[in-house]
């Protein structure tokens, strides 16, 4: 991910992407580079995980971030949801049928001129499979892909559903 924590910096603050949500923490890079983001804009960012991961909790803790942030220990499709959402990352399972199923559960809750980006385009097939799918029901959404350090793709929300 490294490569692309500059652009999801970037997206965040320029776009002024205030409300974050995360799916798929691991060891806390992506989770840094959105909280440093969230910091300079005045937003938060949550993060949902599988697992406890105490990694990315200390790097949070050790730079200071934690008011910043709040951590879900739990499975991202059963988590009950309801509120908007500025940049949706999402870098989870890797497989079809999860990043079909986040989308869909999810991309109704990003606010129009909110930002989608989600990691792994290139290495994990799958994820794009997925993207492609739900973009092929959907209008209002932009795709653009970035193809280097395993792939990003970045899915601006403009328009109506």
């Amino acid at each position: 991910i490294n490569e692309h924590l500059m652009t999801l910096y970037m997206l965040t603050k320029q776009l002024n992407l205030q409300s974050i949500l995360e799916l798929g923490t691991r060891t806390g890079e992506s989770t840094v580079a959105l909280l440093l983001a969230a910091k300079e804009i005045g937003g938060t960012v949550t993060s949902i995980d599988i697992v406890d991961c105490p990694e990315a909790k200390a790097k949070v803790a050790s730079l200071r971030l934690t008011k910043y942030w709040h951590f879900i220990k739990d499975d991202d499709l059963l988590v009950e949801w309801n509120t908007p959402i500025d940049h949706l990352f999402i870098d989870t399972s890797h497989t079809y049928y999860q990043t079909l199923k986040e989308l869909q559960k999810f991309e109704p809750y990003v606010n129009t001129g909110g930002v989608i980006t989600l990691h792994d385009i290139v290495t994990h097939p799958d994820v794009l499979q997925a993207i492609n799918k739900y973009l092929s029901k959907r209008t209002g959404l932009q795709l653009y892909k970035y193809f280097n350090n395993n792939g990003l793709a970045v899915i601006f929300k403009r328009g109506r559903k």
